[in-house]
């Protein structure tokens, strides 16, 4: 009996130590990125070896023109080969697909992977097909970098990877964002971003979950000290103080200090703005600030919040120069944003720090400061700090877990479309329609039951046929031909199978 309960006792401590997984039902390993470009032509400098999937033509290197000729047609033309295909889309389609294979440049960018080009709502729309670690690569490097530190960078990719895969739209069966900032800001792809190529690499395996699904994370450049809620999934945030972010030369911040009691040192823009507002405060004149007695910034944006104060409230003494009148204890009750003596239009937190005789007013964060900060990032690997332990920090109540995306495959190039004399035929089973007539090559798609193709010619036991302006190779056993019509091309003999099989 206790040899058991011990047993028991050891599976539960080793099944607890194992790291956690979530299945991954949805397939990111091709992405789209909708690309800022509306040109009716344009030109993209093509490095490697494509093809166009809607006739199979292929090139290595050169420019192609994309021109719409028509509101419904385009027409790509090669500076080598001159026209290769017009229709209402293409796709150039990059044979190989690892990174070292080539490039597309468009404009002033490289892109990796495929692009898929059509007319959308009467402008052209170029949608970057591309796995989604290389996609990660140019967020990563919009967002961060090549020089942060290793970790840091390992934490700006896991939060780029989960705000993305919230913000991604499925259509037509792609997982589709946009190339802005609304979404994630994405310039293609540096292959000189040595340090963020393996940092993505790193960490694909790994995402932040909120329970079961995947974190929809926010991050800032900068959060001025301390962090921020988000409106939505506040409990996997926290308020906390960040030391590191404040501690990194390169935050930035403004600061306006003076000294309380005699004012000797008041910036001569805050001291004229506390003029105005006490004397429209009286309903006095005065032109002089003699002494400030405390300083208290208050009404904090967000309840709990040390920073992001909206007001600030001065105890002064002040006088009029011209009669000697004093007017004492005035309190001045003003918004920070008003003061006067701030200039950046891209910080967006105020605070204070306050001794028995000296005051500082800061103006800090610069993004919001919900998640994670890219500044209090660098910081904290600087000092010694995991990529776990920085996320940890900006994301408290989410946890890392493993997470499984499939390796993307380098495309199927078509075959040929045939000419000539055709049947028509439906399928009568499930069967893969593939490359080559023979079950251990690729596999195009699989054909559902009661699907219509074009036979073109049979023999030993496969059919060559068309289907959705793609050719390939079928089991012609799982066909059913129209016995009314005519079965030119002629055909060997095929066994019919007499129960539903698995498809061949």
């Amino acid at each position: 009996m206790k040899k058991a309960l011990a047993f028991f006792l050891v599976t539960i401590i080793i099944v607890s130590l194992m790291p956690s997984t979530i299945a991954n039902t949805a397939d990111y390993s091709m992405v789209g990125v909708i690309l800022s470009q509306n040109a009716d032509t344009f030109s993209i400098k093509a490095d490697g070896t494509y093809f166009l999937k809607e006739n199979s033509s292929s090139f290595t290197d050169g420019t192609l023109t994309v021109t719409r000729s028509s509101s419904s047609l385009l027409t790509v033309t090669h500076s080598e080969k001159g026209i290769l295909y017009t229709g209402k889309s293409v796709s150039i389609m990059r044979e190989n697909i690892d990174t070292d294979a080539g490039s597309l440049a468009l404009g002033n960018f490289k892109y990796l992977g495929h692009f898929l080009i059509s007319i959308v709502d009467g402008s052209v729309q170029i949608i970057n097909h591309v796995p989604l670690s290389h996609y990660l690569y140019g967020v990563v490097k919009s967002a961060m970098s090549n020089s942060f530190p290793t970790e840091a960078l390992k934490a700006q990719a896991i939060a780029c990877k989960c705000l993305a895969i919230n913000n991604f739209t499925l259509s037509n069966g792609i997982y589709t964002i946009s190339d802005r900032a609304s979404d994630l800001i994405y310039n293609g792809f540096d292959k000189n971003a040595k340090n963020i190529i393996k940092a993505v690499d790193a960490t694909m395996n790994k995402a932040l979950f909120a329970n079961s699904a995947i974190l929809d994370t926010r991050f800032c450049t900068s959060n001025g000290g301390e962090t921020s809620l988000p409106s939505a999934q506040s409990e996997y945030y926290a308020i906390a103080t960040d030391k590191y972010d404040f501690a990194n030369p390169n935050s930035r911040i403004e600061k306006v200090s003076f000294s309380l009691g005699k004012s000797i040192d008041l910036p001569s823009s805050l001291h004229d703005t506390l003029i105005e507002r006490v004397c429209a405060q009286l309903g006095e004149k005065a032109d002089k600030i003699e002494e400030i007695y405390s300083v208290t910034p208050h009404s904090p944006s967000v309840k709990g919040a040390s920073i992001g104060m909206t007001r600030c409230r001065f105890l002064l003494c002040v006088k009029n120069s011209e009669n000697g009148t004093l007017y004492d204890n005035v309190a001045c009750d003003i918004a920070f944003s008003a003061l006067g003596c701030f200039r950046s239009p891209y910080l967006e937190a105020y605070w204070g720090e306050i001794s028995q005789d000296s005051c500082t007013l800061f103006l800090a964060r610069q993004g919001g400061g919900v998640g994670l900060s890219m500044r209090g990032a660098q910081q904290r690997a600087l000092c010694g700090h995991t990529y776990e332990q920085i996320l940890q920090f900006y994301y408290p109540g989410a946890e890392l877990k493993s997470f499984t995306v499939s390796a993307p495959k380098n495309p199927i190039k078509p075959l040929p479309l045939p000419t000539g004399e055709y049947v028509e035929a439906v399928t009568a089973f499930e069967v893969n329609f593939r490359t080559e007539p023979n079950t251990d090559c690729e596999i195009i798609t699989l054909l559902k039951k009661g699907t219509l193709v074009k036979v073109y010619s049979r023999n030993n036991g496969w059919a060559f046929a068309v289907y959705n302006n793609t050719a390939g190779y079928l089991y012609d056993a799982y066909l059913s031909y129209d016995p009314t019509a005519s079965q030119s091309p002629e055909a060997t003999a095929a066994p019919t199978p007499t129960q539903t099989p698995t498809p061949k």
